[in-house]
């Protein structure tokens, strides 16, 4: 809702100015923050809301922007025909204020997540399962119980929940404590990874992180500067301004449907989501 506001202030605000540096400040600056603060969390509340059909979700929240620019260069070119620039970023700075009106419709998450599902709790106890055979097997239990005329006497039992590995005696402390219980591995985790700071570090230490992070910042970087300088080699090839503006009306109707069809297709595994990244 701030990002809406600051958004709504930076156009507005362009109505006074007088020199390009001004448009520098309140479109480039002012507008930039606003649009940051609203369009990053946008994103990350819808991923929080849906785990099934994530991508889709994903997919049809950004896909505003691809409708947004199919509707907005040739109502531009009306506003500014009709009201002159002035009066066309007044009316642009209203139409930002929506954006208020979009983010009092997000709701806060319950603070206790619900209970995982059945199939997430048979996923996690077949993960459990494969790691406590893989690091710590049979034999390697058999040579730590005590001596005794049960010493050969091992034998596994399988149940429902978890996999346990034991004897007729006692295991000793440092043994027994190597099996791994998914809940508590969850809930250490979720202890350890309470501090922001934490998970800042943490991220900023992962390469894959910092390869996707980086790629996405030189394909932020790279993507608008076609949309900008567009219209104007239009224009210098000899084509009118209404020409320029339905160009770019095209890019983002195909732009509108990369986006719903990525979401589509990673959600039903069509293709791996690193495949679709890559993609692009």
């Amino acid at each position: 809702m701030v990002g809406g506001i600051i958004c709504c202030i930076g156009v507005t605000s362009s109505y006074f100015a007088t020199e390009i540096h001004h448009l520098l400040f309140t479109l480039g600056l002012t507008l930039g923050i606003g649009m940051g603060l609203s369009g990053t969390p946008g994103m990350v509340i819808v991923s929080q809301y849906f785990e099934k059909h994530r991508g889709a979700a994903n997919g049809i929240s950004v896909s505003g922007n691809a409708i947004g620019g199919v509707i907005m260069p040739p109502l531009m070119e009306h506003l500014v025909e009709q009201y002159g620039f002035r009066g066309a970023m007044l009316v642009l700075g209203g139409l930002l204020l929506h954006v208020c009106l979009g983010a009092s419709l997000f709701r806060p998450l319950p603070l206790i997540p619900p209970p995982p599902s059945r199939d997430s709790q048979e996923r996690l106890i077949e993960e459990d399962e494969e790691k406590s055979e893989k690091h710590f097997s049979v034999v390697e239990m058999r040579s730590a119980l005590p001596s005794s005329k049960f010493k050969e006497g091992v034998y596994v039992r399988r149940h429902h929940s978890v996999s346990l590995a034991g004897s007729l005696l006692e295991l000793p402390v440092d043994t027994s404590s190597q099996v791994i219980n998914a809940e508590e591995r969850r809930q250490e985790a979720s202890r350890d990874d309470s501090s922001l700071c934490s998970r800042w570090m943490t991220m900023m230490h992962d390469p894959m992180f910092l390869v996707l992070a980086g790629s996405v910042c030189l394909l932020s970087v790279g993507i608008p500067q076609v949309l900008i300088y567009l219209p104007p080699h239009m224009e210098d090839l000899g084509h009118s301004r209404g020409s320029a503006s339905l160009v770019l009306s095209i890019s983002a109707a195909w732009d509108l449907l990369g986006r719903l069809s990525a979401g589509f297709f990673t959600d039903r595994e069509f293709l791996p989501r690193i495949y679709s990244f890559f993609a692009v």
